[in-house]
């Protein structure tokens, strides 16, 4: 072998670090060309998830990607073909607030403040035989005949005796834990153990445990449903 044939095949053996050159076979330089293909899809699907701004795989007729258009986003769906979005329900501190909510309102014997925290069908039962009422109404009738505002009311509940269930969680708990109302899907239902307001002798202004199925909205939870098993005397 010539000198200058040595040095050709001396200088594609060798790289510039040192080490021994790649020589791309055809075939591989094709796969190249299609994994840089694959990259930059990726790299432009990421930078448009990040942005925001997604685009539709499927062309105008000037040949421009057009926007998709998604699905309304909903809380629960059930498993079926095509695209669905679901929206996350809100964090359980919104429930305790709606609760916390209702009880604040209660205090104060506004019935306008109350509505701010049920859903528009929002109904109320008060134990055997008796049919759901309009929850507003229930309380407007109560907040005449009961005091409910008056100096001194402690606070009919505490926060660590209020229960949060997920319609899942009852289905593990079992009997281990019944209730008079059960929770929907999306729908988380609290639990409230009252305690008596005054230490004299009286009417009683609650009872002993209040259920509620509170249901998401946009701006947390909203009372749909109130389960109470009480009289007025």
């Amino acid at each position: 072998m010539s000198r200058g044939l040595r040095s050709v095949v001396s200088h594609r053996e060798w790289g510039a670090v040192g080490g021994p050159a790649r020589i791309k076979s055809k075939r591989a330089q094709r796969w190249s060309q299609r994994s840089g293909c694959a990259l930059a899809l990726l790299a432009a699907g990421c930078a448009a998830a990040a942005t925001g701004e997604v685009t539709s795989p499927a062309a105008g007729r000037d040949g421009a990607l057009g926007a998709v258009v998604w699905p309304e986003a909903v809380p629960a769906a059930p498993a079926t073909p095509g695209v669905m979005l679901l929206r996350a329900p809100p964090p359980p501190r919104l429930a305790r607030r709606a609760v916390e909510g209702f009880f604040d309102a209660v205090r104060q014997e506004s019935v306008g403040q109350l509505s701010i925290w049920l859903a528009d069908d929002a109904t109320m039962s008060s134990g055997p035989g008796t049919s759901p009422e309009s929850i507003a109404k229930v309380w407007a009738a109560r907040f005449k005949q009961l005091d409910y505002g008056y100096a001194g009311a402690k606070q009919p509940f505490r926060a660590d005796d209020v229960g949060l269930f997920t319609a899942e969680q009852l289905e593990r708990l079992g009997r281990a834990r019944r209730f008079e109302l059960e929770p929907a899907p999306d729908e988380v239902l609290a639990v409230v153990d009252t305690r008596d307001r005054r230490r004299v002798a009286g009417p009683r202004h609650f009872g002993k445990r209040l259920e509620f199925l509170l249901a998401p909205t946009t701006e947390g939870y909203r009372i749909r449903r109130m389960f109470e098993d009480f009289r007025l005397p």
